[in-house]
């Protein structure tokens, strides 16, 4: 018979045995950590929410935020972008590409121009001097695009003018700045300085169906402003002129007008 002394232990040994069988079912599998299946049903996001950020993340963000806010060159795109919280891992130039994407594109604005144009002139015959008289003649003009949208260049012959003279505008844009540059050569100068380099374009761009295009010259020794201007214009036809200043650009005087007609070739 077994005695009282034995009866105790074996309750007490019964009691850890039970007690260690509860433990083991309610303990999570020790490899469940390491499953890809668990790893999907609870995802990172849920458990890192669970915990209190650590003072070292808040304090990456904050230096994140003042790297981006502290480039003058970040704050166009601050205003349509929302910042992320990490620091972009593109560079700038691939976010600045990306921003200018949403805007209209103004490398079609001379689309217009391109054919055969008959070029009725008005040309001041002297300059700064306050005259009020004109030469009219009548020219002819091709305009033809350059490869991948480059721009664009036509050809000004005036026998009526000056039977000798071949005049050429030279167009590019910029899809950075979203500017026109207009350089104007001929067979007289080549459109060239005393140091061989091409004379200063006119730049700007297309604003309302109106084109203005400003830039710097030297005529006759003396620095004016040049503008050239471009309205009125339609599928057959469009209106240029050019106006100069000597006060820079208090006053303007306009010195040659251009009426395009388009030559609409004969079936």
């Amino acid at each position: 018979m077994p005695t009282s002394t034995s009866l105790r232990l074996a309750a007490c040994a019964a009691t850890v045995l039970t007690s260690f069988a509860i433990t083991a079912v309610c303990q999570p599998s020790p490899t469940a950590s390491h499953s890809p299946e668990h790893t999907t049903s609870q995802p990172a996001a849920q458990l890192t929410a669970q915990r209190a950020p650590s003072s070292k993340s808040v304090s990456d963000k904050s230096m994140s935020d003042k790297t981006v806010n502290s480039n003058p060159m970040n704050t166009k795109q601050l205003d349509n972008n929302p910042v992320s919280e990490k620091p972009a891992s593109k560079p700038l130039a691939a976010n600045a590409q990306a921003d200018t994407s949403h805007h209209t594109s103004g490398a079609h604005d001379f689309d217009f121009l391109v054919g055969d144009w008959l070029v009725e002139n008005k040309r001041l015959k002297q300059r700064f001097v306050g005259s009020h008289d004109w030469e009219t003649f009548s020219a002819r003009q091709t305009n033809q695009p350059l490869p991948a949208g480059i721009g664009n260049y036509d050809d000004f012959v005036a026998k009526q003018w000056k039977p000798d003279f071949v005049g050429m505008s030279f167009r590019v844009f910029n899809p950075v700045t979203q500017l026109w540059s207009i350089y104007w050569l001929d067979n007289h100068s080549g459109g060239l300085n005393l140091q061989g380099q091409l004379n200063p374009p006119v730049v700007g761009k297309f604003d309302a169906g109106v084109g203005i295009f400003t830039g710097d010259d030297v005529i006759e020794g003396r620095p004016v402003k040049v503008r050239f201007t471009w309205s009125n214009i339609t599928p057959n036809s469009a209106h240029w002129e050019q106006a100069m200043s000597t006060d820079n650009g208090a006053s303007w005087e306009v010195n040659w007008q251009m009426q395009l007609t388009r030559v609409i070739a004969q079936n």
